[in-house]
């Protein structure tokens, strides 16, 4: 009986370890390239760890709300609030978004992700203060302009 069991646990670990969803490659690496090195690990961090992310967002976070499908935002001021934020992951390629990153400063990097059909995008920007990277600015998904898309793209 003792043996059954082994047998059968082991069988099943094998068939677990086999079925074991492969890690699915980020959007945003292949963007990463002339980025600071420092800025890497704080992204790959931030977007792992809850507590280290909400630890690093300016809070109250300044950006634009996420629409209604089909709705454009009306430019104004927004804050994004601790209590009402969802934890950021990776974008995985299997979502339909392609992303890009530009270094506007030594300091500041802008990320823009845009959904496969080119009619939504959202953009966040990162700062360094100090040592230490920080979300300062997010705008939700929203509509965007077909200028703007063919400019992103």
């Amino acid at each position: 009986m003792k043996n059954t069991l082994l047998i059968l646990s082991i069988f099943f670990c094998l068939i677990a370890c086999n079925t074991a969803e492969k890690p699915q490659e980020a959007v945003n690496e292949e963007y990463m390239v002339d980025l600071p090195g420092d800025f890497a690990v704080f992204y790959k961090t931030f977007h792992e760890d809850s507590l280290f992310q909400m630890s690093r967002i300016m809070w109250p976070l300044q950006g634009l709300e996420t629409s209604d499908v089909g709705e454009n935002i009306v430019n104004g001021k927004y804050y994004h609030s601790k209590e009402d934020w969802l934890m950021h992951r990776r974008m995985t390629k299997d979502t339909g978004f392609s992303g890009s990153m530009k270094l506007l400063g030594e300091d500041l990097i802008e990320e823009t992700l845009i959904d496969g059909n080119g009619q939504f995008g959202m953009q966040r920007r990162f700062s360094k203060f100090g040592e230490e990277w920080y979300l300062i600015y997010y705008s939700g998904l929203n509509h965007i302009a077909q200028e703007i898309n063919s400019i992103s793209r």
